[in-house]
Order: C-alpha cells, then structure tokens, then sequence
C-alpha cells in the first residue's frame, strides 16, 4: 500500500545551520551574558505568534528589569512587520542576531531552540525557558520517535537529552506538568502568556473584529481543527453541507470562519459562499480570534483548552476519529474526559450548531464543563505573563550563568 504523504510543512536543516549551532555551543563558554538581555522567538523562528509573542508585548509595554528584549526571527516579512512598528527585531542570519544569541540571559521559545538558533538542538551554556506551544492532548513526539531511519535513530535520542537542558518549562496544570515531566527536567504551574490576551487586549497584535467587519454579525462561528500527520481519507464537510450550513449562516446572520493549522491547511473543499470564509492564511495567531469567536468547533486540538477560558462554547466534532487514532494515541479518553458535545458526523454538527445555546446552558453540562476548565486551567486571572516574569527574576538571581 502507497504510503501517505505527510501534512507537515518542514524546515529543512542545511551545512550552515549546523556549523553556524555548533559555533554558538563553543562560543557559549566563553562570551558573557547580559543578564538584562531577554530573546524571544516561534516556530523555527517564521512566526510572530504563541506564548512568546504575548510575553515578549508584555515586556515591552511594562517596563520591567529587563532593559534589552529582542524578536528574533528568520523570516524578512516579520522582521520588516515588526520593524515598521518600531518594535526591538533582529534577523537571525545576521551578525547581530548570532552575538543576541549569545549574550541573551534567556532564550524563550515555544517549539524548540530552533525558535531562535539555526537548527532544533542547541548545546552549550544557555538559559533555555520553553514556554510550549499546546496543553498536550495527543502523545508528544510519537511521530518522530516512529522513524525507521538511521538519521531519526541518531537524532531522537540528542533531541530528547536536548529537552533536559531547558532551564524551565510553562504549564498550565497539575495533568500537562505530569506529561511534561516525562521529557523536561523543570515544569512549573505559571500558566500560558498567550491566553492573558483574553483579559488584556494591550496584548493583541491584530484587531480581527476590524479586519473581518465582525460586528456585522450575530454570532462568529470558527472552526479550528488540528494538524493530520498523513492526509485523512474524507474530508470534514461535504459540498451539500456547506450549501446548507451557508443558507442557514445568512438567514440568521451568522458567520462561519474556518482556520486551518498554521503548519498545514483547513482540508475543506471551498468555493464562493457569502458567511463561510477560510481565513488560515489571514490568521497570524489565533489567540486574537479566538477573543471575537461565540462558538468554537474543533477537533483534537489543544485549542480548546484555552477557549474554555473565556467561558463560550464548543463543539467537538472527530468526523474521523478512528482514522486519526492510528496515526497519533491520546494522553486522554477523548469521549469521557473533554467536555462536549460531540458531533460524529454531518446531521450532528448541524443539529449542535443550531441547539448549542440550549445545549451550553443545561445545569449538568455546565458543571461537566467547569470541571474540565478547572481540570487544566489552575489559573484564570490573566497574570501568567507577571508570573513568568517573576519567576525569570528568582532564578536570575541564583542561576550560575553570569
């Protein structure tokens, strides 16, 4: 049987990103750290979003202990994005990037070190703090630790023992610290800079409301499913689906927004419908959508961990729930420890999109929903960027690293 060809968008390692990593590891000893001096960066560096992002426009807008806070990135669009708004942004394939490198107290990150280096592993002396990029649902890695190949043998394991080397990892829970402590030496309950944007609208970058003329509708419906590791063998939503999900959208002045993963792409077959709009390429983060969104449907995705926050309601629809299983497990019994309502199929989603508002009012589902935030939310109060912070001042003034 052919086999499937992956989802994921990859950046590909190169001679230079190696050399250029090895140095800053040897280098590391011997140039001194600006303790004032924070770096930030997402995504293998081609992102402007996530943890680091609301971390990095807290530190900015307060003026903190920290005198020297820099983006890195690898990407010109964002450098010159950020540039034009005067914001601190360095290239990373610049001289000025790699000495930031070096001399930056703390390197934050969402994904990896590739966030804000040259390739996923960085040895040497440096204070990593990966702030995470999800509440983990689905297992961690799996994906890479199944490669056959004699480079994914050798590099798995470095990867691993890399993760050892963080100085601190962010999670939100008692059930995402266990998971964590698995692969990272130091996990602490701070919470997830990025969901302070819900308190806190200083911290968005993108006023989406403005951007889609939002105001214009009753109710903004977003779908927002995760990222397949191989193509699924049907797609979420039929043409006669969407017809009809369109026809009712405009009869009561509803709006249906489709985001795709920022790795991949939404899988929906779309043509000219006036309420339902694909904006994944529009979409930088959706931590900013996710403010202006009355209902969130989505799949396994780790995003409604954080959309319970804002006490709105969800629709979990697995349309191929068997499919995906054997591709990625689960760290949790899907159906009985997430909250609901579970859509299997087409009529499903139809029918909980019109009864949601009955449905998320009910006593018994209310209490079933409250207990799954409380579960993995232990904090709700919009300070996870102050927490962060505080925290980077205790360690600074007992870490070794000068």
């Amino acid at each position: 049987m052919k086999k499937k060809k992956s989802l994921w968008k990859k950046k590909k390692t190169s001679p230079t990103g190696f050399f250029l990593n090895f140095a800053l590891s040897v280098l590391s000893y011997i140039i001194p750290k600006n303790k004032k001096k924070i770096l930030l960066g997402a995504d293998k560096g081609l992102k402007f979003m996530g943890n680091p992002r609301c971390f990095y426009l807290f530190l900015l807008k307060n003026k903190t202990y920290f005198e020297r806070v820099f983006w890195i990135t690898a990407d010109k669009k964002i450098y010159s994005y950020l540039k034009e708004k005067k914001f601190p942004v360095l290239y990373l394939y610049s001289w000025d990037g790699f000495i930031a490198i070096l001399r930056a107290n703390y390197l934050i990150t969402s994904h990896s070190s590739w966030d804000v280096s040259y390739l996923r592993i960085l040895f040497g002396r440096f204070n990593k703090i990966e702030t995470f990029h999800a509440t983990p649902m689905k297992q961690m890695f799996e994906s890479f630790h199944d490669r056959k190949t004699l480079i994914s043998k050798i590099k798995f394991p470095l990867m691993i023992k890399e993760l050892k080397s963080y100085k601190l990892l962010v999670a939100t829970s008692e059930e995402s610290k266990k998971i964590f402590e698995t692969h990272y030496k130091n996990v602490k309950i701070l919470g997830y800079p990025r969901n302070d944007v819900f308190f806190n609208h200083d911290l968005m970058i993108e006023d989406y409301k403005e951007k889609f003329n939002l105001d214009k509708y009753d109710k903004v419906i977003l779908y927002c499913p995760t990222l397949r590791d191989t193509p699924p063998s049907k797609v979420p939503f039929t043409d006669d689906f969407l017809d009809n999900l369109n026809d009712y959208l405009k009869e009561n002045n509803y709006l249906y927004l489709i985001k795709g993963h920022y790795w991949g792409k939404s899988n929906v077959n779309m043509k000219n419908r006036s309420n339902i709009i694909d904006v994944s390429k529009n979409v930088s983060d959706i931590q900013d959508l996710l403010i202006y969104t009355d209902i969130l449907i989505t799949d396994y995705s780790s995003v409604l961990f954080d959309f319970v926050l804002l006490d709105k309601p969800i629709i979990l629809y697995p349309y191929d729930f068997e499919e995906f299983l054997e591709n990625r497990s689960m760290y949790y019994d899907y159906y009985q420890d997430l909250p609901g309502p579970f859509a299997k199929n087409e009529a499903d989603l139809f029918g909980l999109i019109k009864a949601i508002d009955s449905v998320f009012n009910n006593k018994e589902y209310k209490e079933r929903y409250q207990k799954f935030k409380d579960r993995f939310n232990f904090y709700k109060d919009g300070k996870s960027c102050e927490r962060l912070y505080e925290y980077l001042l205790k360690i600074g003034k007992t870490s070794t690293i000068q």
